[in-house]
């Protein structure tokens, strides 16, 4: 359960930060495309370059403490969008907050004792995330207008002291407790031979980050245009929102539809699964 706590707060947090950080830029800042479109990337890049690191950091243990250093670094840095003028300011905090939010999604797998266990975690992290999506940039848009934006920084630290708090009860899993994970058994992974392996792999990594690309746009740009056209702040809540809306619609149909492409990818998972039904 404090698992599940943890991942909550982070992905509430997470759509805070689409919600506040799209605000100030568009509505505080009155960014250009050109600048949120930067700002954007400042989303995406510490993915590409930190995944890697943090997944060999996780994979000698030590999860929560890392999880514990996440959640308080996410939480110190947002009262500094405060003062978050001009806009490098904004792309800077976004950096942080986005390595730290790579870090935390990483290790949000290997929380998961065994494979009978992470056959339910993808489906409750999926309408964790969709909820989160719904009702917090909703609140965010609430919080901002009615009473300003300290209060939606406070909301944020405070997601961040509850997920910091939850890792460190957590006695649940203690990774640090197994002194890590043996190097050797430990399996060179290579995306790019697995996309050249498996071409439903490819396909499904395709259409993710095809969706991916849409929720940006939609965000960012629809964001823009609403302000052009005079509507107040209230639209960037919408639009994040009705992503979300859409994604609670689909996500049981396509859970049905991946099933069997899982089973394909990973076959030697395919008695536990056909076990569990």
């Amino acid at each position: 359960m404090k698992k599940y706590i943890s991942i909550g707060v982070n992905e509430l947090d997470t759509y805070l930060d689409y919600a506040i950080l799209s605000i100030i830029a568009i509505y505080s800042l009155h960014s250009t495309p050109s600048e949120m479109g930067i700002l954007g990337a400042c989303f995406a890049i510490p993915f590409l370059v930190a995944s890697g690191l943090f997944g060999k950091l996780f994979d000698n243990g030590n999860i929560l403490k890392w999880r514990m250093l996440l959640f308080f670094i996410n939480g110190i840095v947002m009262p500094f969008l405060s003062v978050a003028d001009p806009i490098i300011f904004l792309y800077l905090i976004t950096l942080i907050k986005t390595t730290c939010r790579c870090g935390l999604g990483i290790s949000n797998t290997k929380l998961n004792v065994d494979d009978n266990e992470s056959q339910r975690f993808y489906e409750i992290y999926g309408y964790i995330t969709n909820f989160s999506r719904i009702a917090i940039p909703l609140f965010v848009v609430y919080l901002n207008t009615y009473y300003g934006l300290w209060f939606v920084l406070s909301l944020s630290m405070i997601f961040n002291l509850v997920g910091m708090l939850t890792s460190y009860f957590d006695n649940t899993f203690r990774p640090d407790e197994n002194k890590g994970i043996n190097s050797t058994a430990v399996e060179r992974f290579s995306l790019i031979q697995k996309l050249k392996s498996k071409p439903n792999l490819y396909l499904l990594v395709s259409a993710y980050t095809l969706s991916n690309l849409a929720f940006f746009l939609s965000n960012d740009m629809l964001g823009i245009f609403f302000e052009k056209i005079g509507q107040s702040e209230s639209s960037i809540g919408y639009i994040i929102s009705l992503l979300g809306v859409g994604g609670i619609a689909c996500l049981s149909y396509t859970n049905i539809l991946t099933c069997p492409l899982v089973i394909e990818l990973f076959p030697h998972r395919l008695i536990s699964i056909t076990n569990t039904t």
